[in-house]
């Protein structure tokens, strides 16, 4: 990646004679030219609710996707019986889902505009509530059958492609020219406050209460931020409607 960010990377799109990106004009500083203080951009950022609830859903969308990374490896060797390479292998459809889930709704978004971001956010993460509670009613006599992996491979689906927005397309909404590196810096920061929880909170939840228990609680993260996304859409709609 060091060769190649050497050789292929550039600073601007204007050092590969592109034309300069447009702003969002909604975004929270407008056409500020100058660069604000530290203070100022922490304001305006935090003062916004919808910046806030931005947030608030890279959290929960984080500690679902780090879950899943950390440990379908063992949910797969553990609970359905496979041995550990065919584990190993059959968790890279976690990942590798997941990439084509982040191409397609980059592709998705460049047509539907920002209103429809926070749209198809909200109907992937009721779509990935809905597959965790199916993998819940998974039993361990499931091994072999392809369910348990095609309900992976829905989560990663309907998860990480609406979850790259946050950190990308909604951060430069939020950030304009001004601070959209800031903003995606703040909602990654927190999020990874997820990556934590997913850890040995997840590795206690499944001791105590089984990988039911733990799929019971993903999907009640993913419900809560449904809700949350589609209060997003709503306030994105009416902002565009105000014309702020």
């Amino acid at each position: 990646m060091l060769l190649f960010n050497a050789l292929f990377l550039r600073e601007s799109r204007l050092d590969l004679k592109f034309d300069e990106a447009k702003p969002n004009p909604l975004n929270l500083f407008g056409g500020e030219e100058s660069r604000p203080s530290v203070r100022s951009l922490l304001l305006a950022l935090l003062r916004s609710r919808a910046f806030v609830l931005i947030c608030f859903l890279s959290l929960g969308c984080t500690i679902i996707r780090e879950t899943f990374n950390i440990w379908t490896p063992v949910y797969l060797r553990e609970y359905l019986g496979y041995g550990l390479s065919d584990a190993a292998r059959m968790s890279s459809i976690f990942p590798g889902v997941g990439a084509v889930s982040v191409v397609t709704s980059g592709w998705v978004s460049d047509r539907i505009g920002v209103n429809g971001r926070s749209l198809v956010l909200f109907l992937g993460l009721t779509a990935t509530a809905a597959a965790l509670l199916l993998l819940m009613l998974m039993p361990s006599s499931a091994a072999g059958s392809p369910l348990p992996l095609i309900g992976i491979g829905i989560i990663a689906f309907c998860l990480l492609g609406p979850y790259s927005y946050l950190g990308g397309a909604f951060a430069v909404d939020f950030g304009g020219k001004r601070a959209a590196a800031a903003s995606s810096g703040i909602i990654d920061g927190i999020g990874y406050l997820g990556a934590v929880a997913a850890g040995d909170s997840v590795a206690r939840l499944s001791v105590s209460f089984g990988w039911q228990g733990v799929f019971v609680t993903l999907a009640a993260v993913s419900g809560v931020a449904a809700v949350g996304s589609g209060y997003l859409f709503y306030l994105s709609a009416r902002a565009s409607r105000a014309g702020r």
